[in-house]
């Protein structure tokens, strides 16, 4: 499958994206209300980056929502990407979109931000399909609240997505 990363930066953008993620909120998490969406979101805006997913007709099929650094730090550990959403349509689900936007969104990042040396993931402690996935590539590294943060140095992150390359 096709698809092609793009960062928003139009208020089109931002609406469209913030529409996709309030109609999958509870894909995201199932405690997650349309409150806490558009706090997400405003973060996402505010202090890190929003991006669309989409396919090779240019239909929205997902989106992320990413910092340099992390809150809890106050962004100041750079050197730290934190993915802190990810949401693809459901009908993509478990098909190369999600290896070949995971790539992608690794690339792009590894090329803005050169001194990028760990990325991390959150998964909320009630979704234990997240939580099976990202061990297969990261290592947890704590639990808190209801969210569980996982952690991986770049180099082993590429090396672990190029086994899926094409």
């Amino acid at each position: 499958m096709n698809i092609q990363l793009k960062e928003c930066t139009t208020d089109d953008d931002f609406a469209k994206t913030g529409i996709f993620f309030l109609e999958h909120r509870l894909d995201f998490r199932r405690d997650f209300n349309t409150i806490d969406a558009v706090t997400a979101l405003h973060g996402y805006i505010v202090n890190g980056h929003l991006i669309q997913i989409l396919d090779a007709s240019g239909n929205l099929i997902g989106m992320s929502g990413y910092y340099y650094g992390t809150p809890e730090k106050e962004f100041e550990d750079r050197h730290i990407v934190l993915i802190d959403a990810v949401i693809l349509a459901l009908e993509k689900r478990k098909t190369t979109a999600f290896v070949r936007g995971f790539q992608q969104l690794v690339d792009r990042i590894s090329q803005e931000a050169s001194d990028t040396l760990f990325f991390q993931f959150n998964a909320s402690v009630d979704n234990h399909y997240l939580q099976k996935l990202y061990s297969k590539f990261a290592e947890p590294i704590y639990t808190e609240d209801d969210i569980h943060r996982f952690s991986v140095k770049i180099d082993h992150l590429t090396a672990f997505l190029e086994r899926f390359s094409i």
